[in-house]
């Protein structure tokens, strides 16, 4: 009998002159609350075993686990339960920072020491990049856990698919706290610090050089590559491959069957929230452009470097942020290309059932109903449909809004303005800027 009321009630409506129909009752006609009557039915199994989620959801971790972490425990650079963000800051910039400046006073000229100290690509790494890599983990896994918590609070998942979802959580945790794939990411770092000294990066700074007939690295260069550069490059490693986590995750969770809804306030079915994913990794993206525009800075300064080059080179950069970081939604589109089609349908018939009544009501009889005018449910009913036919007509088939984008373009493109400012003076740029304006 509770399978066949659920099938029953939307059709009620249809028979009786819509006096309870509201938004609520709107949403119920979804594909959701039909396919997933059978389970709502049984009793409150789906519900009881969402409250019975183990307490260890709460302390998931996508950062506490793997090689480098378990280091910085050892070390006593991070305490349990704690981030200690600002004691491991110190601690990294001080080693990628004071001895490259100790060798480079010994071991070089003052000019030397100069350049040093003037050298951006180096302060971009040390205090801008580094910093910001280490103060991000904190971003990452709060939001990694925010939206596993949602999947639950939200009823997304059906009961009978609840088992997948923990085994995902599962994969995720072992791959975390997995020590051979830091140690890989470590160990390239460093071979790449042993393999590029010398490279194009340093190799025209005086203070990395030294001349002996022919140029050699310096003991600071040495010490650059080896140490310096190789801090920046692990922890750029390390948050590259806790995206990749979250790029597992979405694709595992992709593939299971979600309790969607069509005209879901959020345009996305309900998953609106997974456009928090792609605002998680701003700090990297930060991080990233800081580095390379320093680069490109020195280059298009002391190198031929055309504007057309620069351009380009600032618009690929862009896009391809854009699809790293938002790419991995685009997992969500089939469902929720299926779950428009299909609530298009339903939905736009039971408007037209609704509009069919209304009219035969209230245009062909309402000489025998002008009493109830004023106060008639249907007019607010019809609205209703009305709404959520077009909120599902504006549905979006990628999990994230144009603020998401906003911020992770800005993120990108920003750290590029010293660039810009190389071949474009800042009044120049201002002038263009308010010109695109007005």
């Amino acid at each position: 009998m509770g399978v066949k009321s659920s099938w029953m009630a939307p059709l009620s409506l249809l028979t009786v002159p819509l006096q309870r129909q509201t938004k609520y009752e709107c949403l119920q006609v979804s594909e959701r609350s039909v396919k997933g009557s059978h389970t709502l039915s049984g009793g409150s199994k789906g519900t009881e075993q969402k409250m019975q989620e183990p307490e260890a959801l709460e302390t998931m971790s996508l950062i506490r686990g793997g090689a480098f972490y378990r280091f910085q425990e050892v070390a006593h650079l991070i305490r349990p339960n704690e981030w200690n963000a600002v004691r491991r800051i110190v601690i990294a910039t001080l080693v990628g920072w004071v001895p490259l400046l100790v060798l480079t006073a010994v071991s070089g000229s003052h000019e030397s020491l100069i350049g040093l100290l003037k050298d951006y690509r180096v302060f971009a790494r040390v205090f801008i990049a580094v910093p910001l890599l280490i103060a991000g983990q904190k971003t990452i896994e709060e939001r990694f856990r925010l939206i596993v918590r949602h999947f639950f609070d939200a009823d997304l998942l059906r009961a009978e698919d609840l088992p997948r979802f923990r085994a995902i959580l599962t994969t995720i945790q072992k791959l975390k706290d997995a020590w051979f794939p830091e140690l890989a990411l470590i160990a390239l770092a460093c071979a790449g610090g042993i393999v590029f000294v010398g490279n194009e990066l340093m190799f025209d700074a005086p203070w990395s050089v030294r001349m002996v007939g022919k140029i050699f690295p310096s003991p600071a260069g040495w010490y650059f590559e080896l140490v310096t550069q190789t801090i920046y490059m692990v922890l750029l490693g390390l948050a590259l491959w806790k995206w990749f986590l979250y790029v597992l995750f979405f694709w595992r969770v992709s593939r299971l069957q979600l309790q969607l809804v069509p005209c879901d306030p959020d345009q996305s079915g309900g998953l609106g929230f997974l456009g928090f994913s792609p605002s998680a990794f701003v700090p990297v993206v930060i991080a990233g452009a800081r580095a390379m525009g320093s680069v490109l800075r020195y280059q298009a300064l002391h190198t031929q470097f055309s504007n057309e080059s620069l351009a380009t080179a600032l618009v690929l950069w862009v896009i391809v942020v854009l699809l790293v970081f938002v790419g991995p939604l685009t997992f969500f589109a089939p469902k929720l290309t299926h779950l428009y089609r299909v609530g298009y349908v339903e939905y736009g018939s039971l408007a037209h059932l609704h509009a069919e009544q209304f009219h035969e009501k209230w245009v062909h009889g309402r000489q025998a109903h002008l009493g109830e005018l004023l106060a008639a449910p249907e007019m607010e009913a019809l609205i209703d449909l009305a709404s959520s036919l077009d909120r599902l007509r504006r549905i979006r088939l990628i999990p994230t809004d144009r603020f998401t984008l906003i911020q992770v373009i800005i993120a990108a493109a920003l750290p590029m303005l010293p660039v810009i400012l190389t071949q474009v003076s800042l009044s120049e740029l201002l002038k263009m800027m308010f010109r695109a304006l007005v």
